[in-house]
């Protein structure tokens, strides 16, 4: 089977030196320390920017509710005040 490549040329978006052959190609990847691009690189990196930030949510929903349930009674009525008085509605959830 005969597989035919397209011809090579471009300038390297690094150092804008001229890539005109894939050995070319593999050393400016290698010169500079990248990687051939696979698309589903993007899908991985969406993934994980999600899982980070489900983990953060995570961390600050128990971090407030943790100072919540150390605040008074009087400084939890004020908070409530102050929330509502900004347009939001609250919605006491205990997990």
């Amino acid at each position: 089977m005969v597989v035919a490549k397209p011809d090579l040329s471009y300038d390297s978006p690094i150092d804008g030196k001229p890539i005109t052959s894939w050995n070319a190609r593999r050393e400016d990847l290698k010169r500079h320390n990248c990687i051939e691009y696979d698309p589903e690189m993007k899908k991985d990196a969406v993934r994980h920017q999600q899982e980070r930030d489900a983990a953060l949510d995570q961390q600050i929903d128990q971090s407030v509710g943790e100072s919540i349930a150390k605040m008074s009674d009087t400084q939890r009525t004020q908070l409530k005040k102050e929330v509502i008085g900004q347009g939001a509605d609250i919605k006491v959830v205990r997990i």
